[in-house]
């Protein structure tokens, strides 16, 4: 999982303003062929994160993974505000 931009994801860890403007996104890939895009929504009080397994046409990852991937960033981004 690859964050969108180094410079965002340093601006969200170390200034609190930013956190709450910019929302996350993550790319997931296998192998070099991205598998699944993770999206956080804009909002202050609640953490979702919106997960898309379109871009994985030949079926590499499980789904399940996927999730539990999301559930774990939810989790840890929670911890961090």
């Amino acid at each position: 999982m690859l964050e969108d931009s180094t410079v965002k994801a340093l601006a969200r860890r170390f200034v609190d303003v930013v956190a709450l403007l910019l929302p996350q996104a993550y790319t997931m890939t296998l192998g070099g062929q991205t598998v699944g895009l993770m999206r956080q929504n804009f909002n202050p009080f609640l953490t979702k994160i919106h997960v898309d397994f379109t871009p994985d046409t030949q079926n590499l990852l499980d789904r399940r993974l996927g999730l539990a991937a999301a559930v774990l960033m939810c989790a840890i981004e929670g911890k961090q505000r």
